[in-house]
């Protein structure tokens, strides 16, 4: 599970995201957390901790994240460029089925 955690919404969620990734790796998921600038990171999860809110740290912090899962065959990253085709992922995404266990766990 891949998970991109903002400041407004996490900043005083840790607790909650601790036992969010407890739950997931207990579901047999690995977990990836990139979390922009001040958060801290998140137990039981591989964290990539951004360093400054800028497009360019998002395009670094989605390429670790690659190498980390172990892509090596992907183009240059650039959210900016790819914008389209990333929004139109997402929406694809809403529609494909989701596991009953991974559905009932809490998102706020």
């Amino acid at each position: 599970m891949i998970e991109y955690d903002g400041y407004y919404y996490h900043k005083d969620k840790l607790d909650k995201d601790n036992i969010k990734a407890k739950k997931f790796v207990e579901l047999g998921y690995r977990v990836f957390a990139i979390r922009e600038p001040g958060l801290l990171e998140t137990e039981n999860a591989t964290n990539i901790l951004m360093k400054e809110d800028s497009k360019a740290e998002i395009n670094s912090s989605i390429t670790l994240l690659l190498q980390k899962l172990g892509v090596s065959n992907f183009s240059t990253i650039d959210c900016e460029r790819d914008y389209i085709q990333i929004s139109n992922q997402y929406i694809d995404s809403k529609t494909e089925t989701n596991h009953d266990e991974v559905v009932r766990l809490e998102w706020d």
